[in-house]
């Protein structure tokens, strides 16, 4: 997914400081010649705690103060999901590149809006597809490209477990998160299939009616159709109850993918092992255990980005891609 990395400087700025922060500063500083310059959270000891860990950046409490610096060439945003479009439009306006964690926008409309701004501004803008970069998923999506399983017949993916959520999580506020299980997870399971199956034209989601742990729905099932016909299904939980759930993640969850074809079929095991299952129509099943860390696909995906930036080409996950993932989030809301 990326050519090979040239030790050019980049010189980054991390916006947030909170969990996925961390990861996404252990993966720009693996990246040869990358330095975080500068880290932004309003809370004053996050970003010094953070800035201090990475090697002596600028804390800073305001984002708007990133851009007239001039050590400054692209901006990691991890931040909830409704500061998103201020923060990377900001960016953008004012020529870094960005790199952020999905989703784009809360509206299509606003993805559509960042997504035009960095193609007229000639800006490399790549969100976190993190689970295309994991070692299982590209192992598993190669056996059903390479046409093992035959023709597609069906697919199915999941995310499931019991989400513990602090008391200041923004996905608590359906306002913040831009809905609930669906918005916030979807788009993990739809960019899989949609890299794995081809392009989705249709897609229908239902959520739960019940009560919910989160400010909006925490469980959702979608259906969707693919350009070759070939159709799949997306479950979320963020309220399953499952072995292990007293225990750090990823013990008590479990996400994955499974295709099905008239050849064969490939499971895929993302967490809490990652393991890939294959069945060629004969014999036993044969199950491969995939060593890697699931922090690992992020760092990948940042070098990807960074690499983008130094080479001046499109990433392999563009705003356009982004932006459809999104459309079909949204579209589903409609049903």
């Amino acid at each position: 997914m990326k050519s090979s990395l040239r030790a050019e400087p980049v010189r980054v700025a991390i916006v947030g400081a909170g969990r996925v922060a961390q990861i996404h500063a252990a993966g720009l500083l693996a990246v040869p010649g990358v330095s975080v310059t500068a880290v932004v959270d309003p809370r004053e000891d996050a970003a010094a705690t953070l800035a201090e860990a990475v090697g002596g950046a600028k804390p800073l409490s305001d984002a708007a103060e990133l851009f007239d610096r001039d050590d400054v060439d692209a901006v990691d945003i991890a931040l909830p999901h409704d500061l998103h479009y201020p923060v990377a439009k900001m960016s953008l306006l004012a020529a870094k590149h960005v790199f952020m964690d999905k989703p784009l926008a809360l509206t299509a409309a606003e993805g559509k809006e960042l997504v035009e701004l960095a193609r007229e501004r000639d800006l490399r803008f790549m969100l976190c597809h993190n689970l295309l970069f994991h070692s299982a998923v590209i192992e598993a999506g190669q056996y059903v490209k390479q046409g093992h399983v035959g023709r597609v017949t069906t697919a199915d993916s999941w995310s499931s477990g019991w989400l513990d959520l602090m008391p200041w999580d923004f996905r608590l506020s359906r306002e913040k998160t831009g809905g609930g299980a669906w918005f916030d997870n979807g788009p993990h399971l739809l960019y899989v299939l949609q890299n794995w199956l081809g392009p989705i034209t249709e897609v229908i989601a239902l959520a739960a009616r019940g009560e919910s742990r989160i400010g909006g729905e925490d469980a959702c099932v979608a259906v969707a159709r693919h350009a070759d016909l070939a159709v799949s299904t997306a479950r979320i939980s963020y309220a399953d109850r499952l072995p292990g759930h007293q225990d750090p993640w990823p013990a008590g969850w479990t996400l994955g993918f499974e295709v099905h074809g008239t050849e064969g079929y490939v499971r895929c095991d993302v967490v809490p092992e990652p393991t890939v299952t294959t069945y060629a129509g004969t014999g036993a099943p044969r199950r491969d255990h995939i060593a890697t860390r699931f922090e690992a696909a992020f760092d990948a995906a940042i070098a990807e980005f960074v690499d983008a930036v130094r080479t001046h080409r499109d990433p392999s996950v563009t705003g356009e891609d982004s932006l459809h993932i999104l459309q079909l989030i949204e579209r589903a809301y409609r049903q």
